[in-house]
């Protein structure tokens, strides 16, 4: 699983796709991130929410994309429907 997941990352970026990785500790794949946001232990959901909210809100990211982040919280998904 953890290779699968190296591997598409890797693709990504070679397609020019920007990684951040959002932890409260250095981890592996923060070696392949372009920015690592050290959270506070059980803030990294409450970040990825707000940077996915931005995201979609600037239209940084198209819907189908959108659509396929896991637990997006409700305000995110309302934003797309606009």
């Amino acid at each position: 699983d953890s290779l699968i997941v190296d591997l598409k990352i890797k693709e990504a970026k070679k397609r020019g796709a920007k990684v951040v990785s959002i932890n409260s500790s250095e981890i592996k794949k923060t070696k392949h991130a372009d920015l690592w946001l050290n959270s506070n232990s059980g803030n990294s959901g409450e970040i990825l929410n707000e940077a996915s909210r931005l995201l979609i809100k600037n239209n940084l990211v198209d819907s189908i994309a959108a659509n396929k982040i896991k637990n997006l919280d409700s305000a995110s998904l309302e934003l797309l429907k606009k």
